[in-house]
């Protein structure tokens, strides 16, 4: 009983050892074109798609998260028994610390940079962290044991529920708590990576 290398990837080794002095940018295109072929384009656009929506949402509010929950915290603190949304707070604390200047004019609507956070956020960040662990860890287990499919759209249906939740929940804790929530659509990029490979030969990944 012995190990034999695959013949497509003998062949692959071939075709590179007589195309050693091709053209890089020619053997680059060469070998991505086949991504676009009529059969695996769909595929191709499909795991486009879903990886720029995952990366735009996750990691475009990502910068963001420390902001904002700094903002609801501190519009807690300013406001304990008030409720809003969690534009409303951002809107109302960014309007708060710049309405007063030494020359007691009213600046509206004038971005400031926070040098302090509040506790509740480092609190916040480390719960999201600790959610991103947990929530890696579930799907390493399950992701062989079940469909693929069924996990992403768990994932996705649950984060976009939240994401719009925040523009309707006016409790501070529970938005924030909901915030975090849809931030866990990270979790989604690593489904779709383990989707790709089962979609695209052994060649194309």
């Amino acid at each position: 009983m012995k190990v034999v290398e695959d013949l497509e990837f003998i062949d692959n080794d071939s075709r590179e050892l007589l195309n050693v002095s091709e053209n890089p940018f020619v053997m680059l295109w060469r070998q991505t074109r086949l991504l676009f072929s009529r059969k695996n384009s769909r595929k191709m656009m499909l795991v486009s798609t879903l990886q720029f929506g995952l990366f735009g949402s996750c990691h475009g509010l990502y910068m963001f998260f420390p902001e904002i929950v700094d903002k609801v915290a501190s519009f807690t603190n300013r406001f304990p028994m008030q409720q809003a949304t969690i534009c409303d707070m951002v809107q109302k604390v960014d309007e708060i610390s710049v309405n007063v200047t030494k020359y007691a004019f009213a600046i509206k609507h004038t971005a400031t940079c926070s040098e302090t956070f509040e506790m509740s956020t480092f609190f916040h960040s480390f719960i999201l962290e600790m959610l991103y662990m947990m929530g890696f860890l579930v799907i390493t287990f399950i992701i062989n044991r079940t469909s693929k499919l069924n996990i992403l759209l768990v994932i996705l249906i649950s984060c976009s529920i939240s994401g719009f939740a925040t523009n309707f929940v006016d409790i501070p804790l529970l938005s924030v708590y909901i915030y975090v929530i849809f931030m866990l659509t990270l979790l989604a990029v690593n489904v779709v990576n383990a989707a790709t490979v089962d979609l695209f030969p052994t060649n194309l990944r």
